[in-house]
């Protein structure tokens, strides 16, 4: 793998919280980056529809298919790549019921294994780092204490994970 101060590195969702902190993570290392966006509607409802569902489908899955076929050719021709997503431990343990998010990141999670055995022989990794619940952010900042102080006592380290530390790995 090439030196960081070589690559390209497309971040996703840059504009606040976890995707801000992995942009500059990796132009700490030198990396060149190219950031990407979009502004989310307020949400007005107080029930979940499947619309809110779709929403979340298509950004993780449709988004992450978009990128990675638009990478693919480079990526071959170097004859390596990388390609991360970004998921949530609330997959296997829903502490907030965020549905329509985690039905998204649960989709994401088969769309990366299904990308890592097919392009696993070429040379190109596709994985998924997952943060959980991440303290710090404009997603998280309705979620109670009482949630933050469980994640707390469950966790090693007693913590709550930042989008800093998650953006590290």
């Amino acid at each position: 793998m090439r030196a960081l101060d070589s690559q390209v590195v497309v971040i996703t969702g840059a504009s606040r919280g976890l995707g801000a902190a992995i942009a500059r993570a990796f132009g700490r290392e030198g990396a060149r980056v190219v950031v990407n966006y979009y502004q989310s509607p307020e949400q007005t409802a107080d029930t979940i529809a499947w619309d809110d569902y779709q929403t979340q489908v298509e950004g993780s899955v449709k988004g992450a298919l978009h990128l990675l076929q638009a990478c693919l050719p480079e990526m071959r021709a170097a004859g390596e790549g990388r390609f991360v997503g970004i998921s949530s431990n609330l997959v296997q343990d829903p502490a907030v019921p965020y549905h329509d998010y985690t039905t998204g990141k649960a989709a994401l999670l088969g769309f990366t294994r299904n990308m890592a055995g097919e392009l696993g022989a070429e040379g190109i990794t596709v994985n998924l780092v997952s943060g959980g619940l991440l303290d710090e952010t404009d997603a998280s900042a309705a979620t109670s204490d009482a949630v933050f102080d469980a994640i707390r006592q469950n966790t090693p380290r007693g913590t709550v994970t930042t989008p800093e530390e998650v953006a590290d790995a």
